[in-house]
């Protein structure tokens, strides 16, 4: 797997089912950043490169995704986005999980570090942690609906941006 030959944001959007697309583009949307997220993501000046496995038809890659995709409209962020199909074996050879989405963040020179966001932010594994199956379903599906975003935004700046 080349690195450089990952996708950006708008070949990942290209290369899904029209189905899936549509339902990115919805997520996406919807995403709302708080002001102070914004004064932060501003202050940051370098760019950051991150290696990023998703698919368009998983409902947590979309919500993640989507706000990845809005944090770059206020830091220089560049993506090279490839799907989980076919790179289950490199994705688990640097994860050690196949989990999409998985965010990798890139060094300077775009080479892979120990920097990891694996299907969820930590912190809302540990909400999910010590619940009845049905709590975690009712708490899925509230990240799925971007309840849960600015954990996101808080563990992308914090494992990719060294923030």
């Amino acid at each position: 797997m080349e690195i450089k030959n990952g996708m950006d944001y708008e070949g990942y959007l290209n290369s899904s089912l029209e189905e899936y697309k549509e339902k990115q583009i919805k997520v996406s949307n919807f995403i709302k950043l708080e002001e102070k997220i914004i004064e932060k993501l501003k202050e940051i000046k370098s760019e950051k490169n991150i290696l990023v496995f998703a698919e368009t038809y998983c409902p947590d890659s979309r919500e993640v995704m989507a706000v990845l995709n809005e944090m770059k409209k206020y830091v220089k962020i560049n993506l090279y986005i490839f799907p989980r199909k076919d790179n289950e074996d490199e994705l688990k050879k640097i994860t050690g999980y196949a989990k999409i989405p998985t965010l990798i963040k890139l060094d300077e020179s775009k080479k892979i570090t120990n920097n990891y966001f694996i299907e969820f932010p930590e912190k809302f594994r540990a909400i999910l942690k010590n619940k009845s199956e049905t709590e975690i379903k009712n708490k899925i599906h509230q990240f799925r609906r971007g309840e849960y975003n600015h954990l996101i935004v808080e563990e992308i700046i914090n494992k990719m941006f060294d923030a």
